[in-house]
């Protein structure tokens, strides 16, 4: 976006790192958009001026098929929840989407609200830094001959149990998104519906009532936003954590001195996040508990 606050997309410079793919609700096949960029970039822009100015995002965008993904091969295949709902959406959403979030990831990431352990959805951090940052409080432990109690769960359907209102709230409040910003948001979220298709036949269309579409540019950094609390919560507790997307870890360093107190403060940490989870529609998992 421009200083004043337009968009300007220079030739090119929007499409090189989009894929050619296109979805079953593309009107414009994505590869020609790419190809003919010097036409389309024009276009786009003021439809995307348009959209940002009047704070809406376009009714005919808010539609989706879902593909559902298996997500390991040793799983049960009868079982719905072992498929990832992967939204296919136009792509000039995407578009719009992605210049929006130009300019709201590095707002909403400079935030002191946003959780400065998260690794997922922003620049120069990433599995690594993830890793990295557990390893260290851990062997910083050992060197000091404290062993570390490790719990790690993920938040179940994360992306489909979002409460918009909560998550608006939260934008405005936390991160201070106002006016035509918060409106846009606004829109984008409400009056969504999607269908699920596999091969070539297709359910019914249905309103999504909460959550962001998972494959869509801004769900992603929306549910770091809904999830950023977690941190702060555990930092109240004194307990260590380290997040990825919906991936958490929670992490304590045990003495004999107290190893007792220790474990009494991650478990009453869990209780008060699940407690948050079930206010925010949130359902957490334990996967995993590690001494190390």
């Amino acid at each position: 976006m421009c200083e004043h606050g337009s968009v300007c997309i220079s030739r090119g410079s929007c499409y090189t790192s989009i894929s050619a793919k296109s979805s079953h609700l593309d009107f414009i096949p994505t590869s020609l958009i790419k190809d003919l960029h010097f036409a389309f970039s024009d276009i786009i822009a003021r439809l995307a001026n348009l959209s940002f100015t009047g704070g809406v995002f376009p009714d005919s965008y808010k539609s989706a098929v879902v593909t559902p993904i298996f997500k390991k091969p040793n799983l049960d295949r009868d079982d719905p929840a072992n498929y990832l709902p992967i939204s296919n959406l136009n792509n000039i959403s995407k578009f719009l989407e992605r210049l929006f979030l130009t300019r709201f990831q590095s707002h909403v990431c400079a935030s002191d609200n946003f959780s400065s352990v998260q690794s997922a959805y922003r620049c120069h951090y990433s599995t690594e830094t993830g890793l990295l940052h557990t390893m260290d409080s851990v062997f910083r432990s050992s060197d000091q001959g404290q062993p570390s109690l490790l719990v790690s769960f993920y938040t179940s359907a994360a992306f489909d149990t979002i409460d918009h209102s909560i998550l608006l709230n939260r934008l405005q409040v936390g991160f201070g998104v106002s006016g035509s910003a918060l409106t846009w948001l606004q829109s984008y979220l409400t009056d969504r519906y999607q269908c699920v298709r596999v091969g070539q036949a297709s359910s019914s269309p249905t309103f999504c009532h909460t959550g962001v579409p998972q494959g869509s540019v801004l769900g992603p950094i929306l549910f770091s936003c809904y999830t950023s609390p977690i941190s702060f919560i555990a930092d109240t507790f004194g307990v260590s954590i380290q997040q990825y997307a919906d991936d958490t870890q929670l992490y304590v360093s045990l003495n004999t001195t107290d190893i007792h107190a220790r474990q009494s403060l991650l478990s009453d940490l869990l209780s008060a996040l699940h407690s948050r989870f079930c206010h925010n529609g949130l359902s957490s998992i334990a996967v995993n508990l590690n001494l190390f």
